[in-house]
């Protein structure tokens, strides 16, 4: 219908009125959506109820909200997914194998921004071996807010581990010489709380060499060590236990035994732990193999700082406080190097025999192994890799 004439023009208009009247009493029957607001550490969420703060355990660096849902971004790569249906909670919390910048909402979609550019946030895969509930990463426990969420405990490390480090250090104590000795390691944790795990230390230490004489013996030349393990254990988030059995050289002359080995745990991994290790030997002068334990807590996201010592009569020993970086943390899983300064040492002693007659002394003096004290500054590297 055309509006040409007065009365027509006037009956449209009174057309028009109505149903601007009728769409806007539609859009006040129509129920509104959620609101979203962010507040320091936490995301307001107001809606037909009122206002209900819920916390996400972090600042977050950037903050993106659609339909019922809010995405909070704590640090570099975790996801805090707050849903205002049916009651405002925390409903995800997931780390992504990126560094993101910021979020966003493009087309509808959520997306986050990285510094190659932009794509939806389901695009990018998630990490493995995180807790999908801690965001401690980003809010390391001496930067938190007082009165801040404290994140949830993180989850049990599972899967294979394999560890291995190299010492190095210059014997200054007595002869001069140096020392290169490694220890490996590879550890499997069970979905189950069982773990199995096998240890080695093997290398050698060389310097000037001395004949000595008849009481003492030969001192310095060349000194090797060798020490395996093999042990089975409950393992927990919070404490591991383990036994098992081995054998090493200990420092007097070639004396090889076996030994009864026990390890332990309190803690939990890559938190705040203190590991701790002791072997004794079946038989033989010497019953103490080895003790020592180390102590390992979290920096920050990506660094741990930590000190070990262990000593005793299986030839070796060290006193290092060293520094774990994480340098691969994604979906093929972790790398982290590490490396350490401290004192190490390389000790044995010769087992001198002297032959005797009725005369007396006979004059032949028979020396297995040497004397040894290459006591020194050491410095480590090694790798722990989770694949």
């Amino acid at each position: 219908m055309t509006c040409g004439s007065s009365k027509r023009a006037a009956f449209c208009i009174v057309l028009a009125i109505a149903g601007a009247a009728r769409a806007e009493g539609d859009d006040q029957d129509r129920p509104q959506g959620p609101a979203f607001e962010l507040a320091g550490s936490a995301v307001i969420v107001r809606d037909s109820s009122g206002e209900t703060p819920v916390r996400v355990g972090c600042t977050p660096r950037s903050f993106a909200s659609i339909e019922t849902k809010a995405y909070a971004l704590c640090g570099e790569s975790t996801i805090v997914v707050v849903d205002a249906a049916p009651t405002a909670h925390v409903a995800e919390r997931f780390p992504v194998a990126a560094r993101l910048v910021s979020l966003t909402v493009i087309d509808g979609v959520i997306s986050a921004r990285t510094a190659a550019g932009v794509k939806p946030l389901a695009e990018y895969p998630r990490r493995r071996l995180e807790s999908l509930d801690a965001p401690r990463s980003a809010t390391p426990w001496w930067t938190r807010a007082r009165g801040a969420a404290r994140p949830k405990p993180p989850e049990r490390v599972q899967g294979l581990e394999l560890d291995l480090n190299e010492t190095s250090d210059l014997g200054v104590d007595g002869q001069v010489g140096v020392t290169s000795v490694f220890d490996a390691a590879v550890v499997w944790r069970a979905s189950v709380p069982l773990s199995l795990a096998a240890y080695g230390v093997f290398g050698a230490a060389t310097g000037g060499f001395d004949q000595g004489d008849r009481t003492f013996g030969p001192r310095g030349g060349d000194v090797q060590i060798a020490v395996g393990e093999a042990v089975i254990g409950v393992d927990t988030r919070y404490v591991g236990f383990s036994f098992g059995a081995g054998a090493g050289m200990f420092e007097r002359g070639y004396q090889v035994e076996p030994l009864v080995v026990a390890r332990g745990r309190f803690g939990p991994v890559d938190e705040f732990s203190f590991s701790w290790h002791t072997s004794f030997a079946t038989s033989g002068n010497t019953l103490l193999g080895v003790i020592g334990g180390a102590l390992e807590f979290r920096l920050a996201r990506r660094w741990w700082m930590g000190a070990d010592a262990e000593l005793g009569n299986l030839r070796y020993g060290r006193f290092m406080g060293d520094l774990r970086y994480r340098v691969q943390d994604g979906t093929r899983g972790t790398l982290d190097l590490r490396g350490g300064v401290g004192l190490a040492y390389v000790e044995s002693s010769a087992d001198c025999n002297t032959s005797f007659t009725k005369q007396g002394f006979a004059g032949d003096t028979e020396c297995l192994g040497t004397n040894t004290d290459y006591l020194g500054p050491a410095v480590s590297v090694g790798i722990v890799w989770r694949p």
